[in-house]
This record gives C-alpha cells, structure tokens and sequence, in this order.
C-alpha cells in the first residue's frame, strides 16, 4: 500500500481537502464517501473560499444525518436543514436570509437548533422549510404565496407548529405551493392556486394556511410537489393536479391545466414518486422505475432522452431503470433549467440531469462529460442516508 511520510495514502486521503487518489490529467478522482455531510457545487460561495471545486471535498459535519434538506432559491449560499440518528435538528447556513422572524442563525458552522429530540422529516421549496415533529406539522421561513402555510405572515417565525390534531408523516415542496400528507390518507396543501396545482378547485390567489384538498379523500398514500403540479398516488395509480403542457410534460392525454386530482396511471403499482420541473419518476411495489414528462436534459435515471408523454406516460424504464432494487428518488424540483434525478439501487446512490456534472464537481474540472449516463456517486460504501439538490450548482449528501 502506498504511504506519505510512513502513513497509508488511506489514512491520509480526504484530511484537510487533500486527496492522494488521482488521475493523469483528469483532476481528482472520485473516492469512498462516509458517514457524515458534504457540500459540492459548481460555484465557490463568496463567504467560503477555503471551499473548493472538487468532489465532496467541503464536510459540514460527521455526524449521522437521516433527513437532509435545502432551500432551493439561495442560490450558492445554502440554507441547509438536517435531522441526525437521534432525532435532533440542526443547521448549517451560509446566509441568514429569510430565515424567519426570532432566530438569528450561526452562519458557516454546523449548529443544533433547539435541544428537543423527535424530529421526523424535512422538506423544503424557495426559501421555506416544511417539518414534521412528534407528528406535528411545522414550517419556517418566507414566501409570497403562504406556502409555508403560516397564514400570519409571509415569513414564518422558526420553527412554528401549525397543526398538531392530524398525525402527518409526509410533506412535499413545489416553486410555490406545498403538499402534507396524514397518516389518515388525507393530503393537505398550502401556497399559490395558479394551474390548479394546490387542488383546491381553483386556479387563482393562494391558499394561506394547509387545507385539505377539495374532494376530502381519505385513501391518499403518497405525494410528490413539483414546479406547477401535484401527483398523489392512491391504490398504487397516479393522479395529478396542475400544469400539463410545459415543453412536451403531457402526463395525461390532456394538454391544458388539469382540475384535479385526475387519474394519469391506473397500473396500480406505484409506490412513491419524486418529481422535477418537467418529469416524473416513480418507483414501483416491485422496485423497478416509470417515467412520465420531458425526456432530454438527461433527466431520466435509465440515460434515455426519450419523453414518456400521452399515451405512453409512466411507461417502464429500461436498462438499470428496469432493475428491481430501487429504494429512494429525488429530483431538483425547482428550475425549470436544470433536470436533476437522483435515486438509490442497491445501496448505490445514481444521479443524472442536464448539470450534474456542475451539482456535483466529480474531478477538478467538472469531471465526466454530460452525456445522460447516471453516475453512481458513492464508491465503495453503502448508501443509507439523505440527499438533496440546491439551486445554483450545489449538492448536499449525507452517506453512513
């Protein structure tokens, strides 16, 4: 084994941003990931200029993250949410913007945020977060169109409950409007009305506090928020709510705004779904990928640039996407430019999208050319933990 100064490269390797694995002429190469969180991006934040380029080389902390989230609007100053092993919130932010009225925010370190356990999952859009506490539902931060939920104010104070009757266990953020999901089925939402996409009946103002969607179902059992729409799943079909028709997204055979929720998929085998600006990923009970939406952008976790729209909406995927041991999705589910998806396979987290390379800087020069091909991230260790993307080329992981 190779040794600087009489210790192994291995000991030696990520300490201080040094890097003993390299790669003639081709920058840093990519090295095993481990427990704790890590920031890459593609631009060097003004108040981090120790922060590099390369791959993962920026560690926010060690510990044991489960529930990662970011703020998707503050550009290449992150607001970063995370819930450790033990239930306890913390934060590392690099801008005190919009963070809520009482609570002034350590900047550039990682810093627990209260001393209360409990804490279940994280979710966030522009420049608001979404919680789940004790099964209690929270929010904090700002938006114009009340979709924190938080009906006082357009900033919320950090951290407020705005519903403790239900038991919530998921929540989901779009551009501009909010989805919550009850353990009773029922599924909530906050934010502006504009396509539909809040399924309240309506496509004009906002809906200020997180109301029940307007045909009171009680039998909803997953939720995804993107850019202009909202999908349900409900008996393993799709329904949607929202925009239908941005650059080829038909995920039905409409092609106008959809007053839903309206059923897009009766295969009654979906499981859960995570959505970016114009396409759709989901898994299904037997593990494998459907795809729905715009299909170039390299967007799609098979490499395929076909769209899967119409008729052939939520069609299968093919090659890894056909594969029968997916466990998680995520997507960058805010600009309509970037088509970042990301999911995990047999413990192998997989990203792709028209910018990945820049969201996640694999080697010093922005690494493998983007060509659609979904890069498996982590490299010898197994991935068990959260990841989230950020707007302005910047990506948060969390392996153990």
């Amino acid at each position: 084994m190779a040794s600087i100064s009489g210790q192994n490269t291995s000991n030696i390797d990520q300490v201080d941003g040094f890097f003993t694995s390299q790669t003639g002429g081709g920058g840093l190469s990519t090295v095993p990931l481990v427990t704790g969180v890590n920031m890459s991006g593609g631009i060097v934040p003004s108040t981090r200029p120790d922060m590099t380029y390369e791959y993962l080389n920026f560690k926010i902390t060690t510990d044991n993250v489960v529930e990662l989230t970011a703020r998707n609007n503050s550009s290449y100053l992150p607001q970063i949410w995370a819930i450790k092993s033990d239930g306890t919130l913390w934060y590392y932010f690099l801008t005190s913007q919009f963070t809520g009225t009482g609570f002034t925010p350590v900047i550039g370190a990682w810093t627990q945020f209260g001393s209360s356990t409990g804490w279940q999952k994280l979710a966030s859009g522009n420049d608001w977060s979404l919680a789940i506490k004790d099964g209690n539902l929270y929010s904090s931060g700002f938006s114009f169109d009340y979709a924190h939920g938080s009906p006082a104010s357009t900033t919320a104070p950090t951290w407020t409950i705005l519903n403790n009757t239900e038991t919530w266990i998921d929540i989901s953020c779009g551009q501009s409007h909010s989805l919550a999901l009850t353990a009773s089925g029922k599924v909530f939402s906050a934010g502006s009305n504009s396509d539909y996409k809040t399924i309240q009946n309506t496509q004009s103002g906002d809906t200020t506090s997180f109301t029940q969607e307007h045909t009171l179902g009680t039998n909803w059992t997953g939720i995804a928020a993107s850019g202009n729409r909202s999908f349900l799943i409900q008996g393993g079909d799709v329904y949607l709510s929202g925009q239908n028709n941005p650059s080829m997204s038909n995920f039905t055979s409409a092609t106008s705004d959809i007053n839903g929720p309206t059923i897009g998929y009766s295969g009654g085998d979906i499981a859960s779904i995570s959505a970016n600006y114009f396409n759709a990923t989901a898994i299904t009970t037997g593990g494998s990928l459907r795809f729905a939406g715009f299909g170039t952008g390299n967007g799609r976790l098979d490499g395929s640039p076909t769209a899967n729209t119409y008729a052939t909406a939520w069609n299968a995927m093919t090659g890894i996407g056909a594969d029968t041991d997916w466990t998680k999705l995520f997507a960058q589910h805010i600009s309509p430019s970037n088509y970042e998806t990301a999911g995990v396979k047999g413990g192998v987290l997989y990203a792709t999208g028209n910018n990945v390379t820049n969201f996640l800087r694999i080697g010093s020069s922005g690494g493998l050319p983007n060509n659609g091909t979904p890069r498996a991230i982590n490299v010898g260790n197994t991935f068990n933990g959260a990841f989230c993307f950020m707007q302005n080329n910047m990506a948060v992981t969390s392996f153990s």
